[in-house]
């Protein structure tokens, strides 16, 4: 009978260490660096003699009074897109919770919407754009909006529904009873 802390296999070859002993480098180790290395210059040559060297479609200035125009620019598509992503998820979410046969529709829709990742339509979504408005920075604010939207309407609109959903009856029975308005019972919902 063997002892079960022996290092010998089945076949009596001694099994090898992941991290045992260095061994010398030998001919493979010099072609892989070799490979590496030549790889690593026609990268690093190649990147300087190209087609052409792109240049940014706007020039832009560094000085303190333009800051504000900038800011401007800058935070106008991000607005934009939060009330568009607000607007999406009142309506729909408010049409989920109350129509039930809506929402055998709208709620696995949505969740099939949810799972495609933003950046995977991105490319696609970028270079129609930019074909569609080619001399003008239109499209790529678009995309911009368009991936800020999709990047929050989704959790928005979950958010929305399952509260409007966990509401008790109770609550809106008792609304109901005292005649609230549409805004109250909104705020009530």
């Amino acid at each position: 009978m063997r002892h079960p802390c022996r290092a010998d296999t089945e076949y009596g070859a001694r099994p090898r260490a992941l991290l045992g002993p260095a061994r010398r480098p030998g001919w493979i180790d010099a072609l892989v660096l070799a490979g590496l290395s030549a790889c690593y210059w026609d990268c690093s040559t190649s990147a300087d003699s190209g087609p052409g060297r792109i240049a940014p479609a706007s020039k832009s200035t560094y000085h303190r009074g333009r800051l504000p125009s900038y800011t401007f620019y800058s935070l106008v598509p991000r607005l934009i897109a939060y009330i568009i992503s607000l607007g999406f998820t009142l309506g729909y979410g408010y049409w989920a919770a109350h129509d039930r046969r809506a929402e055998r529709v709208l709620i696995p829709l949505l969740d099939i919407l949810q799972s495609i990742p933003v950046l995977g339509f991105l490319p696609g979504l970028l270079l129609a754009l930019d074909a569609a408005f080619p001399t003008s920075n239109i499209g790529l604010e678009l995309a911009a909006v368009l991936m800020i939207f999709t990047g929050q309407a989704w959790n928005m609109t979950f958010s929305f529904y399952h509260s409007l959903r966990s509401l008790p009856q109770e609550q809106r029975e008792v609304a109901q009873l005292f005649r609230f308005s549409a805004w109250q019972r909104f705020q009530v919902d």
